[in-house]
């Protein structure tokens, strides 16, 4: 959300030119609201606010978007497959999905998936590298997010 004060005895108008100096068509209040916002959308926004005596620009206000890890909704999470398998990942800007589940009792997770299917028998080991802050490691069985069931869950810091 950006927000311009403008203060006049005539009436002003305001119109808000996104981050290629186009106008937005719906942008023509002292408030622009933009919802669901893409990598594509970041940049400088300003908004130009006219009277009958002439018009001004505001400073210009800069929106930095963060992608979300490819595998931030369960939907999109990433297959692994083998008996010895090494990935990586981060959950640097990854969203807690609605109805996600909270492991180990974390509210509001910000999770990223994977999926694997372990051997039929033995032990599986994960190992978690190079963390900073508290991190949660959640096992499920389950095909859809809502179908989850937990098998195990660990915190650590």
């Amino acid at each position: 959300m950006f927000s311009v004060a403008a203060t006049s005895d005539a009436p002003v108008s305001y119109q808000w030119l996104d981050n290629e100096g186009h106008a937005i068509s719906w942008g023509t209040n002292s408030v622009l609201v933009l919802t669901n916002v893409s990598v594509s959308q970041a940049g400088t926004y300003q908004a130009v606010v006219s009277n009958a005596g002439g018009s001004t620009a505001s400073s210009r206000a800069l929106l930095t978007v963060n992608p979300r890890p490819l595998n931030d909704d369960f939907a999109n999470r990433i297959l692994l497959s083998g008996n010895a398998v090494t990935t990586t990942g981060s959950n640097v800007f990854a969203t807690a999905e609605n109805g996600e589940p909270n492991p180990a009792g974390w509210p509001s997770p910000q999770s990223v998936w994977w999926t694997w299917t372990a051997p039929t028998n033995g032990l599986a080991f994960v190992d978690v590298t190079n963390f900073v802050g508290n991190q949660v490691l959640a096992i499920y069985t389950g095909d859809t997010l809502a179908q989850l069931a937990a098998v195990t869950s660990a915190s650590w810091f």
